[in-house]
């Protein structure tokens, strides 16, 4: 008994064709929904001088079969302003996860002015939804 199959190599391009598209897909909603955040984040930013609020940018990452969008500011007294400083920052009761805060009690301090992770919230249920839609959206 032998059994034929024709027409498996243009199979296997079509899937590839949709994997990589699928992957471009993903990767324009991911910098899309960064950028939403991004926008987000700027507009809850304090401002005393606008130099924390204009630092705010936006990266993609690409590490093998990974998309990683980054809403970040290299201005080193921003985890400050979101978390604030001695007593009056650990009255607020900030609790981020994965991040361990440490407050000198020594000092009155200030209070937490958070505009990174109130941006990232206000689009958390709504990045997954995105995302799902881009990959059906190309496989249909």
């Amino acid at each position: 008994m032998e059994i034929s199959i024709s027409g498996i190599d243009a199979v296997v391009k079509k899937l590839e064709e949709v994997k990589n598209n699928a992957y471009q897909e993903l990767k324009d909603e991911i910098s899309k929904q960064t950028e939403l955040i991004a926008t987000d984040a700027r507009s809850l930013c304090p401002v005393d001088t606008g130099h924390l609020r204009e630092s705010i940018q936006t990266r993609i990452v690409e590490n093998k079969n990974e998309i990683t969008g980054e809403v970040f500011t290299d201005i080193e007294y921003a985890p400050y302003v979101e978390f604030g400083t001695g007593q009056r920052g650990e009255k607020a009761g900030l609790k981020r996860e994965g991040i361990n805060l440490a407050y000198s009690p020594d000092w009155a301090g200030m209070d937490p002015h958070p505009f990174m992770y109130p941006a990232l919230e206000a689009h958390r249920d709504d990045i997954m939804e995105k995302l799902k839609a881009a990959v059906v959206m190309e496989l249909k």
